[in-house]
């Protein structure tokens, strides 16, 4: 079998290249990536020689160059390439909609052109809070859909969070892992924290977390396999200046987490947390923003700020908090439970 990976050296595309190759050592690979954003051959260090894996730089919002690419003949094709909007005021989404929207579109087309009476496997891997830009998606997806689960999901109403993880496993038959990724930040004083905003952290961050693992944990019982995940933050750790409300829930989930992974033991199913510090998010860019908002001061000096309270002088990567995840996801942590991974860039050293 011959795959074609599209945006293959990010954090993640390179991971299942990696895992590709060894896991078949009798199929080839071709991976295309314009090498932008979080592109890097570094994640693909050790394969240039090998026979069965092919570099090609390229751009996925090019049609001739894909068609030409699908024209060496794929049984798969399989699409990591995706622009994140990191740009806080959201003032310039060509990139965005050039790569995720039209690249998507444009690998659809040359499948569409040159193989019009093949089967060609297209599995696009993507998840948005974003519905409508979840189902442009979906929509031009020709073949496979059966393979793809969309969901827009409010993690405080458990009746959604149920539906949804009722669905995963009526469609899949199982969840090896959950990870519990929901979560806002508000800042401010106590004396002028409002009760609407506390209710907001705590229903999101706190309940939100209880409701996703309720729904969840009755399968990972009965199937006696399989790991979760939370994602807390370097908050659950320390007291950080206008965010008591906020830590407060966070620390909360850190000892849900400790707590969960004592009562799931007996059934083979791990629980395990990741613990981010300053990471270059729009939840932290909303977050810095107030907080510049509040204290009359600039963005880049609240910026400075956050950057300053580790030890390594910047924010983090969030696919450098990806790794975190994606190690207790795998059998590479079968010795961990009830563990925190601490990646907060030297924070919680001071």
């Amino acid at each position: 079998m011959k795959i074609m990976v599209t945006g293959g050296c990010g954090f993640i595309g390179s991971n299942f290249i990696h895992y590709f190759l060894k896991k078949y050592p009798d199929d080839s690979l071709i991976n295309v990536d314009k090498l932008t954003y979080a592109g890097n051959l570094k994640n693909l260090s050790g394969l240039s020689h090998s026979p069965r894996y092919i570099f090609i730089k390229g751009d996925i919002a090019d049609p001739l160059q894909m068609e030409a690419m699908v024209k060496q003949g794929v049984d798969a094709i399989i699409n990591f390439a995706a622009e994140s909007h990191v740009d806080r005021s959201i003032e310039a989404p060509d990139d965005f909609m050039k790569t995720n929207v039209f690249g998507t579109f444009t690998l659809l087309e040359a499948l569409r052109k040159v193989s019009p009476n093949r089967s060609v496997r297209f599995l696009h891997i993507s998840t948005d809070t974003n519905m409508k830009g979840l189902k442009e998606t979906y929509d031009l997806i020709e073949h496979g859909k059966d393979r793809v689960f969309m969901a827009k999901m409010d993690v405080t109403r458990y009746a959604e969070v149920k539906k949804v993880v009722d669905d995963v496993h009526a469609t899949h038959g199982r969840i090896d892992v959950l990870v519990v990724n929901a979560g806002v930040v508000r800042v401010g004083q106590i004396e002028d924290f409002s009760e609407e905003e506390y209710d907001l952290l705590i229903n999101v961050n706190l309940k939100g977390t209880f409701f996703t693992c309720k729904a969840a944990v009755p399968y990972f019982k009965k199937q006696r396999f399989g790991t979760i995940i939370t994602v807390t933050s370097v908050a659950s750790h320390i007291g950080q200046n206008n965010h008591a409300c906020y830590c407060s829930t966070k620390a909360g989930m850190l000892g849900f987490t400790k707590a969960l992974a004592l009562d799931m033991a007996p059934y083979g199913v791990r629980v395990n947390s990741v613990s981010p510090g300053a990471t270059d998010t729009p939840m932290l860019q909303s977050d810095v923003a107030k907080e510049a908002k509040q204290r009359g001061i600039s963005y880049e000096e609240v910026k400075r700020e956050f950057e300053q309270q580790g030890v390594m002088g910047r924010w983090a990567a969030p696919e450098e908090i990806a790794t975190g995840i994606l190690f207790l996801a795998t059998e590479e942590a079968s010795y961990m439970t009830g563990a925190d991974i601490c990646m907060d860039g030297g924070w919680t050293t001071r």
